[in-house]
């Protein structure tokens, strides 16, 4: 956060929000919120009457709420390729693992079994 706030300057606060108090407690003067895995409701936005963005890192925007949002006249904006790759190599690992049945193996070895199990080639 030290390097956000270096390139904002003085004239924004940025604050990490406590989790063990209600996010509407704490977003009073909020012009931008950062949501992360919190849902969008109607009593946090009631409670940020200044708020004008709501900014997702990631693709996913399903915890938003759209129809209250465009309701309010507020903006949504993602960011809707950052994980691209990852996902893409997360897929490749999993059919892997799959295909070599490697969920199998340690109970193969523990079993001293040689040679199970048998994969398949991709």
């Amino acid at each position: 956060m030290t390097i956000l706030r270096d390139l904002v300057d003085d004239r924004h606060v940025i604050d990490v929000l406590d989790q063990s108090r209600p996010i509407a407690e704490q977003i009073g003067q909020a012009e931008v919120w950062l949501p992360g895995r919190t849902f969008v409701t109607p009593e946090i936005l009631d409670a940020a009457p200044r708020l004008r963005l709501v900014q997702y890192f990631g693709t996913g925007y399903d915890r938003a709420n759209l129809p209250e949002l465009e309701r309010r006249g507020l903006r949504l904006a993602r960011v809707p390729t950052v994980n691209a790759r990852s996902v893409a190599e997360l897929n490749l690992l999993l059919m892997l693992a799959l295909g070599r049945r490697f969920m199998e193996i340690p109970a193969a070895l523990a079993k001293g079994l040689q040679g199970y199990p048998l994969g398949r080639e991709l």
